[in-house]
């Protein structure tokens, strides 16, 4: 409980915003997910911006189209990129990720938790997010893979 006090505390200060959606659990790195007006390119279900310095270090953005798939595929990709060059970068670094149409997730308590989370994250209140603006926004955690998929 002290942990996750601590959590909430050091992002609130860090200028990140606390999460509706839940709990940041032990072994996970959060990620800060945005929703946007809109995303740079057509064809875009989410973009990730991976910051060296500049708190949220770890962002996923979103728009008001992306779906439960878009969110899978950015949390699978923020995996992998946090896996190849570490959970801090030395450089920007930012990953369009294409719209996924086909339903990808097969296991249903991971879709309800990312369906959770893409409500949470649409009623959540406006927060500034800096690089961003002032967007809707929560804390989301992004652990290392365990099983076969999205968690």
């Amino acid at each position: 409980m002290l942990t996750k006090r601590f959590f909430l505390l050091f992002f609130a200060l860090a200028g990140g915003t606390p999460s509706l959606v839940g709990q940041v659990s032990p072994g996970s790195s959060p990620a800060t997910v945005a929703l946007v007006g809109a995303l740079p390119a057509g064809g875009v279900g989410a973009v990730i911006q991976r910051r060296p310095g500049n708190p949220p270090a770890d962002l996923i953005l979103l728009d008001q189209s992306s779906s439960v798939e878009d969110l899978a595929s950015a949390i699978a990709v923020l995996r992998a990129s946090r896996k190849q060059l570490g959970d801090n970068v030395a450089r920007s670094v930012t990953i369009s990720i294409q719209r996924t149409e086909t339903p990808r997730l097969k296991n249903p308590v991971a879709r309800q938790r990312l369906q959770n989370q893409l409500a949470a994250l649409r009623a959540a209140s406006v927060h500034q997010v800096p690089g961003v603006g002032t967007v809707r926004s929560v804390v989301v955690p992004v652990g290392p893979e365990q099983g076969g998929g999205v968690h």
